[in-house]
């Protein structure tokens, strides 16, 4: 990932940390978020009203693969003291399969960690999955980090090149 590349990312999260939307009015956040897949990207965007997708277009032969990723945010007072405040949501990426999920992460070293039940987070997922192939994952800060949802969570923004190079090896597997 290039540095441009990476700092546009980075400023990004930046924006949606500080701009934070609850389930069902994200209209700033959607908004936002299609008009800078639009301008960065040569991704088909999909909108869905409330919700919307991206679709990666394959060269000949090879399958086309579908992205989506939750952006609510959870009403919360934040403690931290950082440039960007507010709140950065949960954010679940949703792959064609499991497999190249486990086949990208083992190729890059990753770690994989399977679930031992559902979480809440799925149910959506679940239903996507009775059309088509999918798998849903999390790039995480690590075990020695506060949880998700919690106030003194952050997103570890050096994670923003490793999420990439982990779906461009999705991507590559196909």
């Amino acid at each position: 990932m290039n540095k441009k590349n990476y700092d546009l990312a980075v400023g990004l999260r930046h924006e949606l940390h500080e701009h934070p939307e609850v389930s069902n009015n994200e209209v700033w956040t959607k908004k936002h978020l299609i008009e800078f897949l639009k301008k960065y990207t040569n991704l088909i965007i999909v909108d869905k009203g409330c919700w919307f997708y991206a679709i990666y277009k394959a060269k000949e032969g090879k399958k086309n693969i579908a992205f989506r990723a939750d952006f609510d945010a959870i009403p919360m007072d934040e403690y931290l003291d950082i440039p960007h405040g507010g709140f950065f949501p949960e954010t679940y990426n949703h792959a064609e399969s499991a497999d190249k999920v486990r086949k990208a992460s083992k190729n890059k070293g990753y770690r994989i960690v399977e679930l031992k039940e559902a979480k809440r987070s799925s149910e959506d997922f679940g239903y996507y999955t009775k059309l088509t192939k999918g798998a849903i994952f999390r790039i995480g800060n690590g075990e020695d980090y506060p949880d998700i949802h919690t106030n003194e969570f952050d997103f570890r923004d050096e994670l923003i090149e490793i999420a990439v190079d982990l779906f461009k090896e999705i991507i590559e597997t196909e």
